[in-house]
């Protein structure tokens, strides 16, 4: 084809445009798209990429052909379809791009105010840790009242962490302090003595609550825990903590040296009637359950598991169990034959 003056055209070829555009198409958006890090385990923000790849090269590919037809005469000449489709996909990619940049200046200025709330929120946090710590340097580990505020109880935590207290300083934040957070703290130190480990196992206990007794917060079932673990937690309390109506006290008793024999038995008679799986489960796989027990825990799904694998649950009833309809029970038992023939050869 000639142009108008009689000369040749020398058209640009058209797969360099297209190419160049689908490749910036592609690497822009996910530019966009990839590096966004919201603290979440997956961002889906990235499924919008089969809507900016597209839209992105109807706004290149365009601006692409137009920059060829400022730089090239002969592009402006000669009718070539690339003239008349650019314009109408560019005007179409950005009315469709227009709500898209709206939601994304919208999430931009979301994110970045939700930074500064946090900024800030840390920066709070900071100012009340550094007002608590320098309470307690001037005026002692009492010097909070309940209930606490801000930033008083991990501060009260940190201290009792980073420094060896004596059993009468103990004592006296245990008379003093309810908060859970503390209280867990407390009862994790070996120093705690027994008067201080009633007191806390006092104050969880009041704090439980009334409509479900099996039921704890996160921190009060770590209080009552740790109060059983304790090496200072007199034999009395733990007698105490085993008869009580609260599955995790009893279980935490259950689970102590310190705790007499005759308490831990007659606690175990009573396993049959236990209604929280986790406290079945344990006293299925306890050693000193009574036989005549683990034949009634094997009757239950949560404690059928934990008595077949029990190294002390009567060989004949875990014969009977090696043939369960449950594949998972019939493969405990199995090995637990099997490494009791193992242990007589």
């Amino acid at each position: 084809m000639v142009s108008a003056d009689g000369s040749p055209l020398n058209r640009p070829p058209l797969w360099p445009s297209l190419l160049l555009a689908a490749v910036l198409a592609i690497v822009l958006p996910l530019m966009w798209l990839v590096p966004r890090d919201t603290g979440k385990p997956f961002d889906f923000h990235i499924f919008l990429a089969v809507i900016y790849i597209p839209l992105a090269f109807g706004i290149i590919w365009p601006a692409l052909v137009g920059l060829q037809a400022l730089r090239n005469r002969s592009a402006r000449q000669g009718g070539l379809w690339r003239s008349r489709v650019a314009p109408a996909l560019f005007v179409v990619s950005f009315i469709c791009w227009v709500p898209l940049v709206r939601a994304e200046i919208e999430l931009v200025r979301q994110e970045r105010a939700l930074e500064l709330f946090h900024a800030s929120a840390i920066r709070q946090q900071s100012a009340e840790e550094l007002v608590a710590q320098n309470t307690i340097a001037a005026e002692g580990i009492l010097a909070f009242a309940e209930p606490l505020k801000g930033s008083e109880g991990e501060v009260l935590v940190n201290y009792i962490h980073r420094h060896t207290l004596t059993p009468a300083e103990l004592l006296d934040m245990s008379k003093h302090y309810q908060t859970s957070m503390v209280m867990n703290e407390l009862a994790l130190q070996k120093a705690c003595p027994p008067e201080a480990l009633e007191l806390l196992l006092a104050n969880a206990m009041a704090q439980r609550p009334a409509a479900d007794p099996r039921s704890y917060s996160s921190t009060i079932e770590q209080v009552v825990t740790n109060i059983g673990k304790n090496a200072n937690t007199s034999p009395r309390l733990l007698v105490k903590m085993v008869e009580s109506d609260y599955p995790r006290a009893r279980m935490a008793a259950a689970e102590s040296l310190n705790l007499p024999k005759a308490a831990k038995l007659s606690y175990l008679k009573k396993a049959c009637d236990f209604q929280w799986e986790s406290e079945v489960m344990e006293a299925g796989q306890d050693p000193d359950t009574p036989p005549e027990v683990l034949e009634c825990l094997a009757n239950k799904p949560s404690g059928v598991g934990a008595v077949a694998a029990n190294p002390h649950t009567p060989a004949r009833l875990v014969e009977s169990l090696s043939h369960s309809d449950w594949e998972w029970v019939r493969k405990l038992a199995q090995e637990n034959l099997d490494r009791r023939r193992a242990a007589t050869k």
